[in-house]
């Protein structure tokens, strides 16, 4: 196509292709386009969003380690609370035992353990069932009494009053109100 404007007062203008740049032009190939072209706006972003998925992975990683503790945590609660009830067992023996005889003649050993303590009080049935059976699902010796319309939740079974105050420290600090009595007979 031929520009139609007066070549005369443009001809200082025009500029004409050397010959080393025709030859540069020939001799090495052309680039070939790139299929990944990032700016540094697009590769910051990305740097931030691999740092915010390292973060997240490393507070999963520590969520489940202290789940996967507080179960380990709970089983040797559990072994502890074994323990206890196996020297109780041995302290039991050294004491005097009443007995009982069973029409069949066998004997059985029943030692009377007066103390327990009381944690929570329902009116309605059905939750303190519930919670009597999750504490059964804890390890705990757990029981259910009715007194004047109120379903009482109560741990536990105790000889005396300073092994009872003991585990009153403990669930002290979860149910505040929480109180050592005599079971009802």
């Amino acid at each position: 196509m031929q520009h139609e404007y007066q070549h005369e007062l443009f001809d200082e203008f025009e500029q004409k292709e050397s010959k080393i740049k025709r030859f540069s032009r020939n001799a090495i190939p052309p680039r070939k386009p790139r299929f990944f072209h990032f700016t540094i706006e697009q590769i910051s972003t990305i740097v931030i969003l691999i740092i915010l998925a390292l973060i997240l992975s490393f507070a999963l990683g520590i969520e489940k380690g202290k789940n996967i503790a507080g179960t380990v945590g709970q089983k040797k609660a559990k072994e502890i609370v074994v323990t206890k009830i196996v020297e109780q067992k041995k302290e039991e023996t050294k004491k005097p035992v009443q007995t009982i005889v069973v029409p069949k003649k066998k004997k059985v050993e029943e030692i009377v353990k007066p103390y327990t303590i009381q944690l929570i009080s329902y009116k309605d049935k059905n939750r303190a069932t519930k919670t009597v059976g999750a504490f059964k699902r804890k390890g705990y010796q757990a029981s259910m009494m009715r007194e004047n319309g109120w379903y009482q939740v109560c741990v536990g079974s105790y000889l005396n009053k300073k092994e009872a105050e003991e585990d009153l420290k403990n669930f002290s600090q979860k149910y505040k109100d929480c109180f050592l009595r005599a079971k009802n007979k």
